[in-house]
């Protein structure tokens, strides 16, 4: 089975000039935990629920010392995501996303134009799941 036939085509996106505050609410009112981050329709990153509670997590401490506990949602995402993404194109085996997503730990894999890496898709934990239960 490929990618291709699992994916979610056309997946909601950040563009890097966005703010942390952006993508907290797309991830939220979408109720989505992962959204790829693009710039002009490239991908450049990935955002996960885990790498934003990291972020915002000290702010506790920014409150003992005084500081602005929200300035750092409006943190641009360019300025947080590692620009080394991984990503799959849609000719990919199902196999292999299953065997990327166990070795590194990750619940969805964007999916790219091998020629140009534009963003075509995203391939979850969930779309995985469902394929197999089609399966079965």
């Amino acid at each position: 089975m490929l990618v291709e036939e699992i994916m979610t085509s056309e997946p909601l996106t950040v563009e890097t000039n966005q703010s942390i505050r952006e993508a907290l609410s797309t991830m939220h009112d979408a109720d989505i935990r992962h959204l790829p981050v693009v710039s002009e329709g490239v991908l450049i990153g990935m955002l996960s629920d885990r790498d934003l509670k990291e972020f915002t997590l000290p702010l506790d401490r920014e409150l003992d010392t005084g500081g602005d506990p929200f300035s750092r949602l409006e943190t641009r995402l360019g300025d947080i995501v590692q620009g080394d993404v991984l990503s799959v194109p849609p000719s990919a085996e199902v196999s292999e996303v299953i065997d990327l997503m166990v070795e590194h730990k990750v619940g969805a894999i964007p999916v790219t134009n091998a020629t140009d890496g534009a963003l075509v898709g995203i391939v979850s934990y969930i779309d995985v799941l469902q394929a197999a239960q089609d399966i079965l």
